[in-house]
């Protein structure tokens, strides 16, 4: 399920659609992302790692807002509705146009 292009120096993980369980265990926004393939980023991606071009890229800098404004709320919930608000601020950040997308750099090209 893994596809990787030498054209970006960046990999966007995807979500494939979870498998009926048994059991009713929630799973994390981690481990909902697994296949992997090359892309160029845009002003609405979320770029992983440190320094500044990271910082300063424009979807991390959105990102960085929109959790700040949801902190307080954050911190205030019950931890039931933790998930719920993480996953919240995922889907704002995957429904602008065009969609964010969470990146990481991959090591083999970038």
């Amino acid at each position: 399920n893994n596809k990787m292009e030498e054209t970006s120096c960046y990999k966007r993980k995807i979500s494939e659609q979870p498998q009926q369980q048994k059991t009713k265990r929630r799973r994390s926004i981690s481990q909902q992302t697994t296949m992997i393939q090359s892309t160029e980023p845009h002003s609405n991606d979320i770029l992983s790692g440190r320094g500044g071009l990271v910082n300063k890229h424009p979807g991390n800098v959105t990102f960085r807002r929109v959790v700040e404004a949801n902190k307080k709320g954050y911190h205030s919930c019950p931890k039931s509705h933790k998930l719920l608000l993480a996953q919240s601020i995922v889907e704002a950040i995957m429904k602008q146009n065009p969609p964010g997308r969470f990146l990481s750099e991959d090591k083999g090209t970038g």
